[in-house]
This record gives structure tokens, sequence and C-alpha cells, in this order.
């Protein structure tokens, strides 16, 4: 009876097993054909790489920098431009010696990247504005998925935080005017300057009460194909109220409203695109 009852686990073990063979080998012919199909591409974009000076790469064209670590001795480069439409196409794709592409930064002016932002398609994510050129990172697109598993992906944060442009020092953000300098909750405020614009064009200010804490408040009524990174205008209220579930501006999930309340007071008024913290203004709520 004992021996019959052991039969009996050891039949569905089995088949668990074989099932599992059968999953695993699908899998191994999947993931070849995959890293076949990446190599084609690796191949094909970086045919004509040359080896890139370590540990700072310098553009050539345009002037920007990035510094790579110890890990990326020996990355190839490969450059790509030429006209697209009514634009100009340039970018550059960084990669290890024998493992393909695996970031690349694109450089174009505000007008085509928002309109690229403006396509569902676009894959180009800005990292510095410095002004008078966006510089984008194209990791989103379908090869920078594809590849950020190869060898020195993990340095690929590290490597773009240090982007720097020939112009950087001038493209801190500057704050020139706020219009009103005071009202009560409510009241419409315009915020004049440069370089305000941050992360995909947003345009975000924080206001700063007596107590420290921020609240950040974003522009709904710009248009920032026409004002660019000049003007931000704002609603001076509270965007959430406690315990409200809000939807995330980047992640696009449900979280709960950071809650700050706006009374009566003196505020600083700054912003801090890409971590660049402007001047402070002071605008005070009267009621």
């Amino acid at each position: 009876m004992k021996t019959n009852t052991q039969r009996g686990y050891i039949v569905p073990i089995i088949i668990a097993i074989m099932i599992l063979l059968v999953a695993g080998c699908i899998f191994w012919n999947w993931q070849s054909k995959s890293n076949q199909n990446l190599s084609e591409e690796q191949n094909s974009i970086l045919a004509n790489s040359v080896p890139g000076q370590w540990p700072t790469y310098t553009d050539a064209k345009y002037g920007f920098t990035l510094t790579f670590p110890e890990s990326w001795k020996g990355y190839k480069y490969f450059v790509y431009s030429q006209p697209y439409d009514d634009s100009n196409t340039y970018a550059v794709y960084f990669g290890l010696a024998d493992q393909g592409h695996v970031f690349g930064i694109d450089v174009m002016t505000k007008k085509d990247y928002a309109d690229c932002r403006a396509s569902e398609l676009c894959p180009a994510i800005a990292l510095l504005d410095d002004g008078k050129f966006v510089y984008a990172d194209d990791g989103e697109g379908e090869i920078g998925q594809k590849v950020m598993s190869l060898a020195g992906a993990d340095s690929v944060k590290e490597i773009l935080a240090s982007l720097k442009t020939a112009s950087s020092s001038q493209s801190l953000p500057v704050i020139t005017s706020i219009t009103p300098s005071s009202g009560p909750i409510g009241t419409i405020v315009e915020i004049k300057g440069q370089n305000l614009s941050g992360f995909e064009g947003d345009l975000n200010v924080y206001f700063e009460g007596q107590d420290e804490r921020e609240i950040l408040l974003t522009d709904t009524f710009g248009d920032y194909s026409k004002t660019g990174s000049s003007l931000i205008k704002v609603k001076v209220k509270e965007p959430c109220q406690e315990g409200e579930k809000v939807i995330g501006s980047y992640s696009g999930m449900p979280q709960e409203c950071n809650f700050v309340k706006l009374d009566p007071g003196e505020y600083k008024v700054y912003v801090r695109p890409w971590g660049k913290e402007s001047n402070k203004v002071k605008f005070t709520i009267t009621s």
C-alpha cells in the first residue's frame, strides 16, 4: 500500500520535470535567436566604429563630453549624421569591443526634440538642454532595451550623468521676474527667465515656506513649443489634497499626494531643472 502511494507521487514529479525541461529548451532556443538578431544589429551599427579616447570622449562637432569609468577602457564609438525630413539627425553610439551598441547620445534642436516627443514612437529622453541644443539618451529605444544586459551597461547611468556641453556653465537656470509678487491662494503667477525647463520640457517651480518645506507646482497653462524654457505659468494652490491619490508624472502609476499646505506668508520661489537650482525670488500669499 505504501509502495503504491510512493509511486503515485513519483509520476507527477517526473511529468513536472519533463515540462520544465521542455520549457527550458524553448526558452534557450528563443534566447539564442534573440542574441543572433542582436549581434546583426550591433555589427550594423558599429561597422565603421573607431576607438574612443579614454577616459573622456569629446565630440568633434558639438563639443559635448562624456567621462568613462575603468571598465570602459577600449570602448568604440560611431557617429551617425545625415539630413532627415526637415531636420538634421546627429547621434553618437558607444559600445565596448565585441559587445555592440550599449547607448547613444542624440543632439537636436529644441524644436526637433519637441516634435520628436510629440510622436508616440520617439525614444529620445532629454539629458541636458544647454539653451541651444537638447542632448538626449536614445537608450529607451528597441536596441537600447535589448543590450542593457551586455557588459558595461551597468555603468551607463554613471556615464550619462557625466555629460557636459561646451556651454554648460552658461545654461544655469535664472529667474528674472515674478508677476505678481503677492496675492491670495489661487493667484496665477508668471515666472520669466532662462533655462527654466527640465526633463522632457517640464516646467516646474518650487515654493518654499518659512518651515523650509517645498511644494512643487507645474505649469499647465503654457506652451513649451512656443515659450521654450523662458516662461512658467502656475496657479498658487495645492495641486492635490492630503490622502488623495494622484497619477505619477513619469511612472503613470497611482500614488498618494505629497501634501504640503500653503498658508499665508512669504515664500522663496525657484526652479531646479537637471539638478541645477536657480536664484530665488519672493512671493507673498496674502490670504
